[in-house]
């Protein structure tokens, strides 16, 4: 097997993981109210060197709903869900902006807290984050 056909197959692999578990939180949706259900977004990051760009995908969520929580080393993401329209009774629910939002992440760098910027454009929260440099860390000897 090539490492083509490897990477396909993984890639397919996690595509139906995915729509698996997408499909079970529609179902837990209908039984329970999904804004009691929490979600993560689907998140990148890339280092620049100088700063951390994480990029978080939140198509349909308002920007309003949206906080943005950044601690020396991690970033936190939340945002509250939308009201339900009152269409009928609940079938199938998918999309991010019908439950609530959490997502943490932990990064092995410090960031400079007060430098950090967000922006919110097309579906997808961009966060900015200057680096100090990295986390500090040895193995101590003991004596």
């Amino acid at each position: 097997m090539t490492m083509e056909q490897n990477t396909t197959d993984i890639a397919m692999s996690v595509n139906k993981v995915e729509a698996g578990v997408n499909e079970l939180i529609s179902k837990l949706a209908t039984v329970v109210d999904p804004r009691l259900v929490t979600r993560e977004p689907p998140i990148d990051i890339f280092d620049n060197g100088d700063s951390i760009i994480i990029l978080a995908d939140l198509p349909g969520v308002k920007k309003e709903s949206i906080k943005v929580r950044v601690g020396s080393n991690y970033v936190e993401i939340m945002a509250e869900p939308q009201p339900l329209p009152t269409v009928g009774k609940v079938a199938r629910i998918e999309r991010l902006s019908n439950f609530r939002i959490y997502r943490k992440v932990e990064l092995g760098v410090r960031f400079k807290v007060d430098g950090a910027k967000a922006v919110y454009r097309d579906g997808v929260l961009q966060i900015i984050i200057p680096k100090l440099g990295s986390i500090a860390e040895t193995e101590v000897l003991i004596e």
